[in-house]
């Protein structure tokens, strides 16, 4: 009788090892299915366009100017948030940051008819954040699911809160995506919290089939997990209200002070209880 239940105790710790060992080989092979499929899309619906022509780079070469210089950046360390928040007066100047000129094309025609559900491309110049944004009818269906072929796969989508009546016109354009530890979706939106990083990529971009849409990044923090928080609002609030109260959370910000639509980018940070979240405000 020993002998029997000591073989089927090894023989419960080999099924249960197995599973496990299952378990690891089918979420790495999830997460190559979802990369080789979102790459393969990328090519196939995404042009890169030139950013400047042949005679506005000599033009430039002509003109003497003085050497460029990145755009101040307000850096407002947690500990340190209302001591910062007293001292500095000044908003930076949006003009130094109007510039910018979006780069991709976008064949949104193929997109729709991959997917019905398709909203819009985000892409975050000189990262690899650049995919489709579908919208649901509630905010689970995405969450494992591919947008080219809606089949199970862990990284899912990324995708828009379901419950923004005006779509991709909502006062506060949130996006939802899952912070992969391969880097894909938005396990990279956490290299935000890094200053250099954060004053490297200012920009957000979102292209949708009627025009494209270009945000300035102003604050990345980490807040309470819950919907129902001021960070979470979808509309009807105040805009600079929701500017300075982000700026007064955050590891890094700009302190920025215009009117426009803002769009904030959710995922998890490994505590149920938190998510991180980088804000923008649409400067074009």
């Amino acid at each position: 009788m020993f002998i029997i239940k000591r073989k089927l105790r090894i023989a419960g710790v080999a099924a249960v090892s197995l599973l496990i060992i299952c378990f690891i080989v089918r979420y790495f092979y999830s997460n190559y299915i979802s990369s080789k499929k979102y790459e393969e899309l990328k090519e196939a619906v995404v042009e890169t366009m030139e950013e400047t022509t042949e005679a506005a780079l000599m033009e430039e070469s002509e003109e003497e100017t003085e050497p460029e210089t990145e755009p101040e950046l307000i850096v407002t360390p947690i500990e340190e948030e209302s001591q910062s928040m007293e001292s500095v007066d000044d908003y930076i100047n949006i003009d130094d940051f109007m510039n910018h000129t979006p780069s991709l094309g976008i064949n949104h025609a193929r997109l729709l008819q991959t997917n019905e559900d398709y909203e819009g491309w985000l892409n975050i110049p000189g990262t690899n954040i650049s995919y489709p944004v579908p919208m649901a009818e509630d905010n689970d269906f995405y969450l494992h699911k591919l947008f080219e072929t809606k089949q199970y796969e862990y990284a899912g989508s990324l995708f828009i809160d379901a419950y923004s009546s005006k779509g991709v016109n909502q006062d506060n354009l949130i996006i939802y995506g899952h912070n992969m530890k391969n880097g894909t979706m938005f396990g990279t939106l956490k290299n935000f919290k890094d200053p250099d990083y954060f004053n490297k990529h200012p920009y957000i971009e979102f292209y949708t089939a009627d025009e494209v849409r270009t945000y300035l990044v102003f604050a990345v923090r980490t807040v309470p997990a819950s919907t129902d928080s001021l960070d979470y609002a979808l509309e009807g609030f105040d805009t600079q209200e929701y500017i300075d109260n982000a700026i007064n959370e955050s590891v890094n910000s700009r302190k920025v002070n215009t009117t426009g639509q803002i769009i904030s980018l959710s995922t998890c940070v490994g505590d149920k209880t938190k998510r991180l979240l980088v804000s923008a405000i649409r400067i074009k």
